[in-house]
Protein backbone atom coordinates (compact mmCIF):
# COMPACT_ATOMS: atom_id res chain seq x y z
CA UNK A 1 0.00 0.00 0.00
CA UNK A 2 1.56 3.35 -0.73
CA UNK A 3 2.58 6.02 1.41
CA UNK A 4 2.71 9.64 1.86
CA UNK A 5 6.18 9.65 0.85
CA UNK A 6 5.37 7.15 -2.43
CA UNK A 7 3.06 9.36 -3.70
CA UNK A 8 5.69 12.45 -2.65
CA UNK A 9 8.10 10.12 -5.13
CA UNK A 10 5.38 9.86 -7.29
CA UNK A 11 4.09 13.54 -8.13
CA UNK A 12 8.27 14.55 -7.92
CA UNK A 13 9.15 12.30 -10.84
CA UNK A 14 5.74 13.17 -12.59
CA UNK A 15 6.40 17.00 -12.37
CA UNK A 16 10.24 16.14 -13.20
CA UNK A 17 11.58 17.71 -9.84
CA UNK A 18 14.67 17.24 -8.77
CA UNK A 19 14.60 17.77 -4.67
CA UNK A 20 12.11 17.84 -2.01
CA UNK A 21 12.39 21.85 -2.21
CA UNK A 22 11.38 21.89 -5.44
CA UNK A 23 8.50 19.74 -4.26
CA UNK A 24 7.38 21.71 -1.62
CA UNK A 25 7.54 24.90 -3.38
CA UNK A 26 5.41 23.63 -6.03
CA UNK A 27 2.92 22.37 -3.50
CA UNK A 28 3.08 25.76 -1.89
CA UNK A 29 3.89 23.85 1.40
CA UNK A 30 6.92 24.74 4.22
CA UNK A 31 9.59 22.35 4.07
CA UNK A 32 8.44 21.29 7.39
CA UNK A 33 5.46 19.87 6.60
CA UNK A 34 6.65 17.55 3.65
CA UNK A 35 9.56 16.62 5.98
CA UNK A 36 6.34 15.20 8.00
CA UNK A 37 5.49 13.25 5.51
CA UNK A 38 8.77 11.99 4.80
CA UNK A 39 8.78 10.87 8.35
CA UNK A 40 5.71 9.25 8.16
CA UNK A 41 2.59 11.31 8.91
CA UNK A 42 -0.19 10.84 6.88
CA UNK A 43 -1.75 13.80 4.71
CA UNK A 44 -5.33 15.21 5.61
CA UNK A 45 -8.13 15.25 3.43
CA UNK A 46 -7.42 18.57 1.87
CA UNK A 47 -3.47 17.62 1.37
CA UNK A 48 -4.75 13.86 -0.12
CA UNK A 49 -6.88 16.03 -2.67
CA UNK A 50 -4.59 18.19 -3.59
CA UNK A 51 -1.37 15.77 -4.60
CA UNK A 52 -4.59 13.89 -6.09
CA UNK A 53 -5.10 16.68 -8.52
CA UNK A 54 -1.65 16.96 -9.37
CA UNK A 55 -1.06 13.35 -10.13
CA UNK A 56 -4.64 12.72 -11.59
CA UNK A 57 -5.76 10.21 -9.17
CA UNK A 58 -9.04 10.00 -7.16
CA UNK A 59 -9.06 11.57 -3.86
CA UNK A 60 -10.60 8.56 -2.38
CA UNK A 61 -8.33 6.29 -3.56
CA UNK A 62 -5.19 8.35 -1.76
CA UNK A 63 -7.37 8.82 1.30
CA UNK A 64 -7.69 5.39 1.96
CA UNK A 65 -4.47 4.42 1.29
CA UNK A 66 -3.68 7.00 3.83
CA UNK A 67 -6.46 5.43 5.91
CA UNK A 68 -4.55 2.18 5.76
CA UNK A 69 -1.46 4.06 6.61
CA UNK A 70 -2.26 5.32 10.37
CA UNK A 71 -4.60 2.13 11.11
CA UNK A 72 -3.87 0.74 14.55
CA UNK A 73 -4.82 -3.00 14.28
CA UNK A 74 -3.89 -5.52 10.93
CA UNK A 75 -7.55 -6.08 10.71
CA UNK A 76 -8.37 -2.15 9.80
CA UNK A 77 -5.32 -1.57 7.88
CA UNK A 78 -6.11 -4.82 5.97
CA UNK A 79 -9.64 -3.24 5.30
CA UNK A 80 -8.58 0.01 4.18
CA UNK A 81 -5.98 -1.66 2.07
CA UNK A 82 -8.55 -3.68 -0.02
CA UNK A 83 -11.20 -0.44 0.15
CA UNK A 84 -7.86 1.10 -2.15
CA UNK A 85 -7.43 -1.21 -4.28
CA UNK A 86 -11.37 -1.54 -5.18
CA UNK A 87 -11.31 2.12 -5.58
CA UNK A 88 -8.20 1.92 -7.64
CA UNK A 89 -9.68 -1.37 -9.87
CA UNK A 90 -12.67 1.14 -10.23
CA UNK A 91 -10.97 4.10 -11.62
CA UNK A 92 -9.38 1.77 -14.17
CA UNK A 93 -12.82 0.91 -15.13
CA UNK A 94 -14.68 4.36 -15.09
CA UNK A 95 -11.69 4.99 -17.62
CA UNK A 96 -11.80 2.35 -20.07
CA UNK A 97 -15.35 1.40 -19.64
CA UNK A 98 -15.76 -1.46 -22.43
CA UNK A 99 -11.97 -2.73 -21.54
CA UNK A 100 -11.12 -2.51 -24.72
CA UNK A 101 -7.90 -0.48 -24.26
CA UNK A 102 -6.15 2.65 -26.22
CA UNK A 103 -7.81 2.78 -29.78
Amino acid sequence: MKTASDFLDDLKAARGLRSDYQLAKFLAWRQQRLTNYRQGATFDDEAARQIADALALQPAYIAACMAAQRAKSPELRKMWEKAAKVLAAAVVLLADPGGQGPR
